[in-house]
């Protein structure tokens, strides 16, 4: 019974581990855009929805073949916003009611046949380590694209 118990715990620790980085919770739909847009129209992306399960297919990035998917973990804020390649995080961190917690920084790759405009490759996808937390993060151009899951997964 002592056993059954410790495998439990693990399974459960282990659990709430995959869950907290998984940015396969749901659908991913893009709530505003903070920041400089360059080149991208972000009125037009605003209200568009990107998912990373059964396929990835989405604003961002579309996979018809397989993908690969890695990502980096930062213990704290600070540590993640004192990375130079992040810096417009520091920059909108108040307006983006960034929260202190562990984060994680997805890098999505595309192979096969890239599949319309959007791109081949996904980076930085930013979630955090709140298993509260429903937003995300993608730095694009000189700004930041808020997404926020809308449509939770079963």
């Amino acid at each position: 019974m002592i056993i059954l118990r410790y495998i439990l715990l693990i399974f459960f620790t282990f659990s709430l581990g995959v869950k907290a980085n998984s940015i396969e919770g749901g659908d991913w739909i893009v709530t505003d855009f903070v920041g400089e847009d360059i080149f991208v129209k972000t009125d037009k992306i605003i209200g568009q929805k990107q998912k990373f399960y059964d396929g990835i297919d989405g604003v961002f990035l579309n996979c018809k073949g397989g993908s690969v998917w890695g990502y980096t973990k930062y213990d704290t804020l600070e540590e993640l916003i004192s990375n130079k390649e992040f810096k417009l995080l520091q920059e909108h961190k108040e307006s983006l009611n960034l929260i202190e917690t562990i984060y994680y920084v997805h890098r999505l790759s595309c192979s096969g046949e890239r599949e319309g405009e959007t791109m081949m490759s996904l980076y930085p996808f930013i979630t955090n380590g709140d298993p509260n937390s429903q937003k995300a993060y993608y730095i694009f151009e000189m700004g930041i694209f808020e997404l926020e899951i809308k449509e939770p997964r079963n």
